[in-house]
């Protein structure tokens, strides 16, 4: 017959067990943290919605000859060589609108915006109805 080791549990496996738990608790909070914080970022819909609208803004600027802002800073005007093409907020959607005809949206859920132009910068600023505020500029080269 085999004799058990009467010996039991020792203090020493007892720490090195609960660093071994520590260590692992610690990555797995890290991981959640990150998951978490990738997660609302990458899918908040305003974030994607405001990269859109910037990309979508963007391509009005090329052919730009004059900026003008309207609406006392709550739309900007863009005039170009055939067209003029009016950025504007209204109620919680902003709207495109060429030559003074139509109403497309561009941006939906917008508690707020404000755009300025000082000669050389075009500046957008808009606060979401959840709260969050995005920013951009752009250089414009007449």
């Amino acid at each position: 017959m085999r004799q058990l080791n009467e010996r039991g549990y020792t203090f020493i496996e007892a720490m090195a067990q609960l660093v071994v738990f520590t260590v692992f608790a610690g990555v797995l909070a890290f991981c959640m943290h990150y998951l978490y914080q990738f997660t609302h970022s990458a899918y908040a819909k305003e974030e994607t919605e405001w990269e859109l609208f910037v990309q979508y803004f963007e391509t009005y600027l090329y052919d730009v000859v004059e900026v003008h802002t309207a609406y006392g800073h709550r739309g900007i005007q863009l005039e170009m060589d055939f067209n003029t093409v009016t950025f504007e907020t209204s109620g919680q959607v902003i709207r495109k609108q060429v030559d003074n005809k139509g109403h497309e949206p561009a941006l939906m859920r917008v508690q707020d915006s404000y755009y300025s132009y000082d000669g050389q910068m075009i500046t957008i600023q808009v606060t979401f109805l959840s709260g969050l505020t995005k920013e951009r500029s752009w250089y414009v080269a007449k």
